[in-house]
């Protein structure tokens, strides 16, 4: 039978009934359910991992295992280019190393990686902008829907993708 008072048992069973202790801990139970959930979540994240592990090491001034552990971020990333966020990964790559060049004084070392954040960013619109915009040109052709006066549309419209293409 599965009342407040059996499961009081099954947790506590040398203790009488006590509903606010039962409370309390399923509460606490509760929690770290969540807490578990969010561990299992993050986990399937190996990217956001990493990062998390790294921004750590650089707030701990452990400058050697964060360099370390930086390349085999890189070479991570880079084992990932057909992933749909490799420039999204990129640019957060760069932006660690930005804010690793501050905080270490060095800020005439981080021109480079200013501009590759800035380049992957917008190389990361582009590539959601074309799945937005083959979404929208679905949508279009199986439902009639307006393309047209969507913001993806207009944008792409406005690109001058061949000036954008010598570029890249």
């Amino acid at each position: 039978n599965f009342t407040k008072e059996n499961i009081f048992k099954a947790m506590l069973p040398a203790k009488p009934y006590n509903n606010a202790l039962l409370r309390r801990h399923v509460s606490d139970m509760s929690k770290m359910a969540e807490e578990y959930i969010k561990q299992v979540a993050i986990r399937k994240e190996p990217f956001e991992v990493r990062m998390a592990f790294i921004n750590e090491l650089m707030i701990r001034k452990n400058d050697a295992l964060f360099l370390h552990h930086l390349k085999l971020l890189e070479k991570f990333i880079d084992s990932q280019k057909l992933h749909g966020s490799y420039f999204y990964n990129k640019a957060e790559y760069e932006a660690i190393l930005i804010e690793y060049y501050l905080t270490i004084d060095h800020q005439e070392s981080l021109t480079g990686n200013v501009v590759s954040r800035s380049n992957y960013h917008v190389l990361q619109f582009l590539v959601n902008l074309s799945i937005n915009l083959s979404d929208l040109i679905v949508n279009h052709n199986a439902f009639n829907s307006d393309l047209k006066n969507t913001i993806a549309y207009r944008t792409a419209e406005s690109i001058d993708f061949k000036s954008l293409l010598e570029c890249i």
